[in-house]
């Protein structure tokens, strides 16, 4: 706990340049939410959220599915057995952000609804890895020529995960909302608890936090669009926080910088979508 809290602490430029992009996320949150009081979101609306996301969360991990082909899978979801792994993950992860977005206030954090959503998006899922599953980098031939991050052993996957987990209800009275989720996503990414899905599950997990803690405009607007349209964007801020992750001073500020950018995108997004 106390090293997750300790990069929690920044010099008082950053600090200035950090809540000045949550006061801008924070404004869509107030504004969006007053709203929706007197406008209730159309179902439609919400869907096709449910549908632009989950095509961009799949595609960030290489799935060859487009939007087209997502909805035709939403559409059919109930009707019709699926036989490629592209389509099964992406009705998994379907299946998922729904159940979210309509009972988010009722799901714990917890290891268990973790694995439970694991099981959802990802084929054989539901379980921590095995075996460890470094980040490698390889060359033109596809030979591995150095690791570039080593997460947490398969053996204390288990104990890290409730930690972060305990750390998140700890520390959330004692730091804004925002900052919390973005730390607690960059430490399950770098814990890298399953040997697949990892990164879909970060994105299901970021959807909750921020519907657990008012940022409705998650309904209608994707991060996981933006994220697709930053992929280069997105490693190279998780490289750059990984470079120091467990060691004497953690720097998560390359993260937590895009991670605020993102969803001060997509709060943008959601402020064109109440003008229209």
């Amino acid at each position: 706990m106390n090293r997750l809290q300790k990069r929690l602490y920044f010099d008082n430029e950053i600090i200035e340049s950090i809540y000045s992009t949550i006061s801008d996320i924070d404004s869509v949150k107030k504004s969006w939410n007053y709203i929706t009081k007197s406008l209730p979101l159309t179902e439609n609306l919400i869907q096709t959220t449910i549908i632009i996301s989950t095509g961009a969360s799949n595609r960030i991990e290489g799935n060859i599915l487009n939007d087209e082909e997502v909805e035709n899978i939403y559409k059919n979801i109930s009707k019709q057995e699926f036989s490629s792994r592209d389509e099964n993950d992406v009705k998994g992860y379907l299946e998922s952000l729904e159940i979210i977005f309509e009972n988010y206030n009722e799901i714990k954090l917890s290891e268990s609804n973790i694995l439970h959503f694991h099981k959802k998006i990802i084929e054989n899922g539901g379980n921590y890895k095995t075996s460890q599953n470094r980040v490698e980098a390889k060359n033109e031939k596809g030979e591995i020529v150095g690791i570039i991050f080593e997460p947490t052993p398969p053996y204390l996957v288990s104990k890290e995960m409730q930690e972060l987990i305990e750390w998140y209800f700890w520390a959330m009275d004692k730091k804004h909302p925002l900052i919390l989720i973005a730390n607690f996503i960059f430490e399950f990414l770098a814990i890298h608890p399953f040997l697949d899905g990892n990164g879909r599950m970060s994105r299901l997990l970021t959807n909750l936090l921020l519907l657990q803690n008012g940022y409705l405009f998650t309904k209608v607007s994707s991060h996981e669009s933006i994220i697709e349209k930053r992929k280069g964007d997105y490693y190279l801020a998780l490289r750059k926080t990984q470079n120091s992750w467990k060691k004497e001073n953690e720097n998560i500020y390359p993260w937590l910088k895009f991670f605020l950018e993102v969803l001060k995108e997509q709060g943008e997004e959601t402020l064109l979508l109440g003008k229209k």
